[in-house]
């Protein structure tokens, strides 16, 4: 039985891209066969395993060593990329991330009552796409809140928690990847409104 080699990648021109994909993805190797063969680029699986795996769009074959093709929109890190080239696949291992979400502010308000239920507005980079919602959680402080509202790439939406404390970070996890903004959210300080001053004590009272 005769058969030819199996494609072997080598190295990626890059490493990572945005949330938003388009980058373009240059890949070496060897035998990545002519323009002519059937060749599919796809991605995963990653830390998110829900995700699964995608195909790396318009895959271009410029030589027997050299491929390109266009990554699509995502989340994640150590994603293995694979070449098949008719059915003989070669994967290179955990060597693709997706950039991890930037938090550049908490947006209005930068703070909320003790009790929560402010909704939070946080404004940033790589948030992904609103599909990635199950893999998105926004954290004030301590507190975790994973009802979040996409709005876009750039910003999404929580309701904040019971809770208290000054200069807290804001933390949005995707994919299992953290961004983070120091000092940019605050639980209201407690204020006193009115109060009843105590009955003086009459320590004799206290003998028999």
């Amino acid at each position: 039985m005769f058969s030819y080699d199996l494609p072997v990648i080598r190295q990626l021109a890059i490493r990572s891209c945005d949330s938003l994909g388009s980058c373009l993805l240059y890949i070496t190797g060897r035998n990545f066969a002519s323009a002519s063969e059937t060749v599919t680029v796809s991605m995963g699986p990653s830390t998110v395993p829900a995700l699964g795996f995608t195909k790396c769009g318009s895959p271009t074959v410029f030589n027997d060593e050299l491929i390109s093709c266009e990554i699509s929109g995502g989340i994640g890190k150590l994603i293995s990329i694979s070449v098949t080239v008719n059915a003989q696949e070669s994967t290179l291992t955990r060597t693709f991330s997706y950039l991890q979400p930037v938090v550049s502010s908490a947006g209005t308000p930068s703070n909320s009552p003790m009790t929560g239920a402010v909704i939070i507005t946080t404004f940033g980079q790589y948030f992904g796409y609103a599909h990635h919602m199950n893999t998105r959680v926004v954290r004030h402080g301590l507190t975790a809140k994973s009802e979040v509202v996409w709005i876009s790439d750039t910003c999404v939406m929580a309701r904040a928690s019971q809770g208290s404390g000054g200069k807290l970070s804001v933390l949005v996890s995707v994919g299992w990847q953290v961004g983070s903004a120091t000092i940019a959210f605050s639980a209201d300080a407690p204020v006193v409104v009115s109060y009843t001053p105590a009955r003086a004590v009459n320590f004799l009272d206290c003998r028999h």
